[in-house]
């Protein structure tokens, strides 16, 4: 270990630095190193390595609920009021992946259900082809939740 990692601020290695570690690099913005034996500041058995939180964000119900009414409106004016051609058109929004790449949908005060209650109203407000739309949810086991 280099010598000025063992001070009490430890090393932080930027992302810059982890050239020689290409999975390191993809996937963090930096590390920062700590002596395992500093001032008895890291008990045995405690983790010495931590990641730093520089680019930490909070979201709430807007984060998600926001594109999710954009993606309503977009559809809408997609497909307009000419059906295009269908007797009955239903939308079905499909959420997956999303779960994996975007903040939470879901926070402790606002479910999947108040999604769709806020999405009722924004849907009936606005002009549509659709005779139907649905919320896919397709976690664990899967579950549909009709919003018109």
């Amino acid at each position: 270990m280099k010598e000025d990692w063992q001070g009490r601020n430890g090393y932080r290695a930027l992302n810059s630095q982890l050239n020689g570690y290409p999975l390191l690099r993809k996937y963090l913005t930096g590390i920062q190193f700590f002596p395992s034996k500093w001032d008895g500041r890291w008990p045995e058995g405690e983790n010495w390595i931590m990641f730093p939180s520089s680019s930490v964000s909070s979201f709430s119900k807007e984060t998600m609920l926001k594109p999710f009414l954009k993606l309503l409106f977009d559809k809408a004016t997609h497909y307009s009021r000419s059906r295009i051609g269908f007797d009955h058109l239903t939308l079905v929004i499909y959420y997956g992946q999303a779960v994996i790449y975007n903040s939470p949908a879901e926070t402790a005060d606002f479910k999947f259900e108040d999604f769709v209650r806020v999405a009722r109203r924004f849907v009936t407000s606005i002009e549509h082809p659709f005779d139907s739309i649905f919320l896919f949810i397709a976690l664990d086991d899967g579950r549909a939740l009709r919003i018109l």
